[in-house]
Parts: C-alpha cells; structure tokens; sequence
C-alpha cells in the first residue's frame, strides 16, 4: 500500500517537476517550482515519509511484546507443557525486538533483503557509497556490531526451530488440552518476523528523496 501511494505521489509531482519549454505559455503552468521550492517539496515529503516510519516502527515494536504473553505461560508453576517451545518463542520475539529497536526502519540487517530497492537508487555514487558502508562494516555512518550483524540470520534459525518444535508437540497435543496450540505457537515467532521484515522492506521501498530528486530541472529566471 505505501509503494502504490509513493508511486501515486511521484506521478502527481511529475508533471510539476518538469522544466516547462519556451513555446508553453508560463501561466498554462502554475504549478512550475524553482530550484529552492523543488528543495523545499522533497524535503517536505521526505521529513513526512520519515515520520510515518518512525510511528510504524513503534507498532511494530508492538507485535512482539504483546506475543511474548503466551509463552511466558510456559514457565507458570502450574503449566506442565514442556518449556522447550517457550524458550525458543521468547528467544526469537526478543531478537526481533532487538532489531525493530537497534534497526533504522527501513533496515532488516540481511543485505539480500535491504538491497531489493538498490536498484532505483539514481546515481553511481550513490550505490558506491553505499558498498563501501557495507565493505567497511558500518550502516548510516555507525559501527555495526557482530550482533546486530549475525543476530537477523540467527533469529531465522530459531524461529525455524520454534516450527519445528511446534510440529513435534503438536502430535502429542491432547485435544482436551487446555491453551494454545503448540503448532500455533510454534509458527508465530516466524510470522512476525516474517510481517516486521516485510514491513521494513515496503518502508525502504518509499524514499521521496529518491523517487523525486531526478525529476528536478534548473529553473529559468525572469
């Protein structure tokens, strides 16, 4: 839904954001920007963008704190399920927690993942500049870590092995049982990392700046 909108948006600017030629009439063209408004509308719709990333990152921070509530029922004194899915449920939620909190918005730490809008980045330097962040082992400027680096492949694990662990319980499930299904339980550690990842990926994917910056065109003076 936000890629459609940006792609909405960057089809509505445009025809605003294209330098009008000498046999167009000046006021047939109301919506003609010079150089320091053009500036002013990326930085207008980036300073937004940036802001709506910014609120969804903490909705995100929700899903898996609010998800954790089952599992902690594992280690109750009166629960007598085996506390193996509970360890691996909790295990993966806190790591996705991590890299919502530790991750700008629009980072999933995995460089397949991130580097899936690379392609629309409009300049050389650009992408150059973005290889040699990732060579040096820096992100935005700032150390990344071994944990921050391995910890996104690391929870892939662990919710793997939160699935599979639900599966195996999930066989010896008495229908009579009361809770949560195991198999249920054992998937959604995955679902929400698969949901965060895919948030962030569709957050990435909607940079005014980008979309917009090479639609600017020198602004002819009277």
């Amino acid at each position: 839904m936000a890629r459609r909108n940006a792609a909405a948006a960057t089809a509505r600017l445009r025809k605003t954001f294209r330098y009008p030629s000498d046999d167009e009439d000046n006021t047939s063209l109301p919506g003609a920007l010079d150089e320091q408004e053009q500036e002013s509308l990326i930085a207008s719709l980036s300073e937004r963008n940036s802001s709506r990333n910014a609120t969804t990152r903490y909705l995100l921070l929700a899903l898996p704190i609010l998800s954790t509530i089952p599992y902690i029922l594992f280690f109750l004194p009166s629960s007598s399920s085996n506390r193996i899915l509970g360890i691996l449920g909790l295990s993966s939620l806190a790591a996705t927690t991590f890299l919502i909190f530790k991750k700008s918005p629009e980072k999933t730490g995995i460089p397949i993942l991130d580097g899936l809008t690379e392609p629309n980045v409009s300049t050389k330097s650009a992408r150059q500049k973005r290889a040699a962040l990732l060579s040096a082992g820096t992100e935005e400027g700032g150390d990344v870590g071994p944990l921050e680096s391995y910890l996104p492949y690391l929870n892939m694990v662990i919710a793997l092995l939160s699935a599979l662990t639900g599966l195996v319980q999930g066989h010896q499930h008495n229908a009579n049982t009361k809770g949560v299904h195991p198999v249920l339980l054992g998937a959604l550690p995955g679902v929400i990392y698969a949901v965060v990842l895919f948030a962030k990926v569709v957050m990435a994917s909607v940079d005014p700046e980008r979309e917009l910056g090479g639609l600017r065109y020198g602004y002819k003076g009277a």
